[in-house]
């Protein structure tokens, strides 16, 4: 059986706060992280940037990024942070490569990289 979350919050250009409606994201996430057949599992957080402006400051923006959800799942989704791995990517893996500096490439996404 696999056992997989794969969970994308976005966030507008040149910010690390959640956009409205991402909190309802993580608290469904949160609540998925937290059963039982889940719990062996760690997870990674990365943070992403378009490639709008310059390299250091994406990659940075990128950390604060993946650090806010690692945060946010922590403090208020109650997900020991043990299980989660924030890393910060900047523009090296955009999900546009066609549109470097489109919306969709400023994301957090939360996949499973164990259990």
């Amino acid at each position: 059986m696999t056992r997989r979350v794969e969970v994308t919050v976005f966030f507008d250009n040149d910010s690390s706060v959640l956009r409205r409606g991402a909190e309802a994201t993580l608290r469904r996430l949160a609540d998925a992280l937290r059963d039982p057949i889940l719990l062996d599992q760690r997870f990674l957080i990365g943070g992403h940037t378009s490639a709008d402006g310059d390299y250091d400051y994406n990659v940075e923006l990128s950390r604060e990024r993946a650090s806010v959800v690692r945060d946010w799942l922590v403090s208020y989704g109650g997900i020991d942070s043990g299980r989660l791995v924030a890393h910060g990517f900047g523009p090296d893996m955009l999900r546009n490569p066609r549109s470097p500096y489109s919306p969709v490439n400023r994301r957090v996404e939360v996949i499973a990289i164990t259990g």
